[in-house]
């Protein structure tokens, strides 16, 4: 998987969850995105974190 030289850190986690439920949440905390995918009885979570110094807005 490629990511944008934007982002810098990468982690992906998987816990249990309800097999019945299904969300997405996207959150913006101090420099991270984070999303989380709920689908399955399994939650997913995608967290990336901006690269200083790149130039990008």
């Amino acid at each position: 998987m490629l990511l944008n030289p934007y982002f810098s850190k990468f982690s992906c986690a998987m816990s249990e969850a309800r097999a019945d439920a299904f969300a997405t949440v996207i959150t913006m905390e101090a420099g991270w995105l984070q999303i989380n995918e709920l689908a399955h009885g399994v939650t997913v979570s995608l967290r990336l974190k901006r690269q200083a110094g790149t130039g990008e807005p």
